[in-house]
């Protein structure tokens, strides 16, 4: 059995978590289109602090909107590490034209993230 909960603001890294048998997820959910040209995403650094943090980056078809693949960046089941992840910058720049780091965000390469091309996949690395 598996219960969600979902939370209002986005302010503790996360969007929902979720709980099956023993093993809690704070997950962090990402969309993009199939074909985007996105290379990173941005995530809290609080998602360190939950055990089984994960960040789901879900891929869509533009058109029938159907999911195409997911991709996850997750370390099993210990809490992530962001140490060798760079710190976000806002993306626009302030009256002087400058982008000031953004401390408590990270971006997160795609090449960090795993493949799967079905949510039963994705389900059994989320949960084994």
């Amino acid at each position: 059995m598996c219960d969600v909960m979902r939370q209002d603001v986005d302010n503790a890294g996360y969007d929902l978590a979720m709980e099956c048998g023993n093993i809690i997820r704070h997950v962090q959910v990402k969309t993009s289109i199939e074909n985007t040209t996105t290379a990173v995403q941005k995530a809290h650094r609080r998602l360190e602090k939950k055990p089984s943090a994960c960040i789901v980056w879900i891929f869509y078809d533009e058109k029938t909107l159907s999911i195409r693949h997911y991709l996850l960046f997750a370390n099993k089941f210990d809490p992530l590490n962001f140490e060798r992840h760079k710190t976000a910058k806002h993306s626009k720049g302030n009256s002087l034209g400058e982008k000031k780091e953004r401390p408590n965000i990270v971006t997160v390469n795609k090449g960090d993230f795993f493949k799967f091309t079905t949510i039963e996949g994705l389900v059994r690395e989320l949960f084994g």
